[in-house]
């Protein structure tokens, strides 16, 4: 993952941007919810943040700078990720060897939808990468490995690695002595309140998974407090985090989804051919407890999986043609890694008690094409991502940026104080507007963690911004930049240091500094700073 990184690094494309800009600002915050850095003078509290932090906390014990960070937390979470679920595939085939081919199927492996696009082109490669998250019309359909080598640090990918840490959790509850058992519920409801946190979609049917397991392997007398341990730890150690925040969801809606059916057959038929396998195969009689856990995660992951077909949760695309779009997207990926986990796990379990001689031809006649077919996905999200080898390697998010940009954002990452604020001409840069997805758009905020007024408009106005602010500071903003008028800027910002990003501004009050950043490629960029000091 560090090497994939190192290829394509910058935090430019996608929403990668809006991650390093909750990273950078959560390293740079001294207290919670920080500051939000696209909206300067609210808080930061309407999106999951949790697993940012998490990263930020460990760049700053291991004094990484954030631009440095970022890619450092996508491989480390994402080895996190992939290693527990080595774990968990081999204590539930209790073999080492096989649960590197769960961890190798489920984490890294696709599905059958590049056979529609090898169809449509008559050719087997190259394939559309994209294509192979957007299967089924109108929704969101990643799987893990897609996840991981996107490169966006969003709060799905922190919580893959509390999935299969819960995973493990519920299975240790199998046999555990009364002081151990108490240690894993325990430790449980602090996971299960960090995942609330972290990503709150996930965290109803893996808790219901671990709820099921705890009551299934309690001893009589103390199946109640398997709930009593477990889910209030859980509320009480997310309780100050939901103190503040407020949610972008308006509700649920109960809807029959019809999924255009060749479509989610290409999704999810490589799941079923490898139950057909698994069912091909004799039964396991040892290890019971691997057993029926196996089982449980499958259930759970069916559940998952067959929710969305009767309700939507209602967010920012509220009932139009995405309606379904995200709710099938979080309990899909939720069914892959349920789902998948216990697939592989029950097909490797039957065919390493298997005794019969012709299991050696079985296995890679039967096999091999489909590993073929599912490695194709994966393989063409990561050849994109790869980068093309020319750049150098290197693990800087802001690789993108000139020279100059560069100096002025750790200058002011280092220099500028806590309360301070920057003001840059809105999606502008180099006197052309640039998209509200390109990572020019507020790259000084982003990449120093000094707030901003307004970065991209339309994740403010996501995040609970009223767009009728919005709007207005998009007009007013250019226009101080243009007329000089600083009292005004003083009065929108409402901050004691404000900084200016950009050309020489007109008017500039005599006592403000000035510092003037050059790059070897002739780039500059100049901070203006208005504080106390001119008061």
């Amino acid at each position: 993952l560090i090497w994939l990184r190192s290829g394509n690094p910058s935090a430019q494309h996608f929403e990668s941007p809006m991650d390093m800009a909750l990273l950078s600002g959560a390293m740079r915050a001294d207290f919670l919810p920080f500051t939000n850095p696209w909206w300067s003078d609210a808080p930061f509290t309407n999106y999951y943040y949790f697993g940012h932090l998490c990263a930020a906390l460990l760049a700053k014990t291991l004094l990484a700078a954030p631009h440095l960070a970022y890619n450092l937390a996508l491989a480390a979470f994402g080895a996190f990720f992939l290693s527990t679920l080595w774990s968990a595939g081999a204590a539930l085939t209790k073999s080492a060897k096989f649960g590197v081919l769960v961890a190798l199927l489920v984490g890294l492996g696709g599905h059958l939808e590049p056979l529609r696009q090898i169809g449509e082109s008559g050719q087997f490669w190259p394939l559309d990468w994209w294509k192979t998250s957007r299967v089924i019309p109108n929704t969101i359909n990643e799987y893990p490995a897609f996840t991981l080598f996107l490169g966006d640090l969003h709060a799905h990918f922190f919580a893959l690695c509390f999935a299969v840490l819960w995973i493990c959790l519920a299975f240790s509850l199998f046999g555990a002595p009364p002081k151990r058992r108490a240690a894993i519920l325990l430790l449980g409801g602090a996971v299960l309140g960090a995942w609330l946190m972290t990503n709150t979609w996930d965290a109803h049917i893996f808790a219901l998974l671990f709820a099921l397991v705890g009551w299934k392997t309690a001893p009589r007398e103390a199946k109640f407090p398997v709930f009593l341990g477990v889910f209030p730890l859980a509320l009480l150690f997310a309780a100050p985090y939901f103190w503040r925040f407020e949610s972008q969801v308006s509700g649920v809606q109960w809807a029959l989804w019809r999924p255009n059916f060749a479509s989610f057959l290409l999704l999810w038929g490589g799941w079923a051919i490898l139950a057909i396998l698994a069912l091909a195969l004799p039964r396991e009689t040892q290890n019971r407890d691997a057993q029926n856990f196996r089982r449980a995660l499958i259930f759970a992951g069916v559940v998952a999986l067959l929710l969305p077909f009767g309700f939507y949760i209602k967010g920012y695309f509220g009932d139009g043609d995405l309606r379904h779009q995200d709710t099938v997207f979080k309990f899909g990926l939720q069914a892959w890694i349920l789902l998948g986990t216990g697939l592989c796990a029950e097909l490797f379990a039957r065919f390493r008690a298997w005794k019969a001689p012709r299991k050696t031809v079985f296995a890679p006649v039967v096999a091999a094409p489909l590993l073929v077919v599912l490695a194709l996905a994966p393989l063409a999200v990561w050849k994109y991502r790869a980068g093309d080898g020319a750049a150098p390697r290197s693990l800087s998010a802001m690789q993108f940026l000139g020279e100059a940009d560069q100096k002025a954002i750790e200058w002011l990452r280092k220099n500028a104080p806590k309360n301070a604020v920057i003001l840059q001409n809105v999606e502008v840069h180099n006197g052309q507007i640039v998209g509200a997805y390109d990572g020019k758009a507020g790259r000084i905020a982003t990449f120093s963690g000094v707030p901003t007024p307004l970065g991209w408009s339309q994740h403010a106005g996501f995040w609970g911004a009223d767009f009728g602010a919005i709007e207005a500071r998009k007009s007013a903003i250019p226009q101080i930049f243009a007329s000089g008028d600083w009292p005004r800027a003083w009065r929108e910002l409402r901050a004691s240091h404000v900084y200016f990003a950009g050309d020489a501004p007109p008017n500039l009050p005599e006592k403000s500094q000035k510092w003037q950043f050059a790059g070897d490629d002739g780039s500059k960029v100049t901070i203006f700073a208005l504080g106390e000091w001119v008061r």
